[in-house]
């Protein structure tokens, strides 16, 4: 039976980096919480555009530095934002700064806005799913092998180098987020199953969820008094800006 773990998601929006350490690190500390993300916009998709928005890769930078145990990543980066091979070198840094903590979370990128305000293409939903495949794979390669060759029909590469590479090997999990069955086939002919999670339109749960599944999971008084009381310590400092997630593993 697969074990459900419990984490965090932090949206870095409306708020300030102070509030986010405090979180992220009260999280660390906690050892019901094994997992914690950020999201991939630059600018807020809730409340106002014109409030700020912490860019995804460089924060989570910062917080993988000031953390020690929980994993960690982007729910989900989006590949039209950045070339695959740049995007790669990104990740990889961030694994060894986190001690191999890294889950990198990627998606073929949606947000409307975001592209037409700084001038990126959104292509097609079938060509973002063929692109993120693409993307997919020469991460993978960059990763794993000293120099890469590609040729796709949307990204080529040409002996390029990925150094330092990540510290988990053969390289960090990697997490799809989707939706459909389209997605996850197209994809998994295209990187290896055993390090891929498809992710279907993942939902944070709300409060009165969250604690109707852990009782329903968890019967031991000790570890429910655990998870309460890190809950409540967290929502309390974080207030809106903190959803949970669960994964099964």
């Amino acid at each position: 039976m697969a074990r459900l773990r419990w984490g965090i998601k932090t949206a870095p929006q409306h708020t300030t980096y102070e509030a986010m350490l405090d979180v992220w690190q009260e999280a660390d500390r906690t050892p019901v919480f094994e997992h914690a993300w950020l999201f991939d916009h630059f600018n807020p998709i809730q409340g106002s555009l014109d409030g700020p928005c912490f860019e995804g890769w460089t924060l989570l930078s910062a917080l993988a530095a000031q953390t020690e145990r929980v994993r960690l990543g982007l729910m989900v980066a989006g590949n039209t934002y950045r070339h695959p091979a740049v995007h790669a070198h990104m990740a990889a840094t961030v694994d060894v700064i986190s001690g191999g903590r890294l889950d990198f979370g990627v998606g073929a990128g949606w947000n409307e806005y975001e592209h037409e305000s700084m001038g990126i293409p959104l292509y097609a939903p079938g060509e973002r799913i063929r692109r993120l495949g693409e993307a997919c794979e020469i991460t993978k390669r960059l990763w794993t092998q000293h120099l890469t060759d590609f040729d796709g029909r949307y990204y080529q590469l040409q002996e390029a180098r990925l150094e330092p590479k990540p510290i988990q090997k053969p390289y960090p999990p990697i997490v799809i987020g989707g939706s459909g069955e389209q997605l996850a086939s197209a994809l998994r002919k295209q990187i290896e199953t055993s390090a891929v999670a498809v992710v279907d339109r993942l939902a944070a749960l709300d409060r009165a969820a969250i604690r109707k599944q852990f009782e329903a999971r968890f019967t031991a008084r000790r570890m429910a008094l655990d998870y309460l009381a890190a809950y409540r310590s967290l929502m309390e400092q974080a207030g809106p800006r903190i959803k949970l997630v669960s994964s099964a593993e």
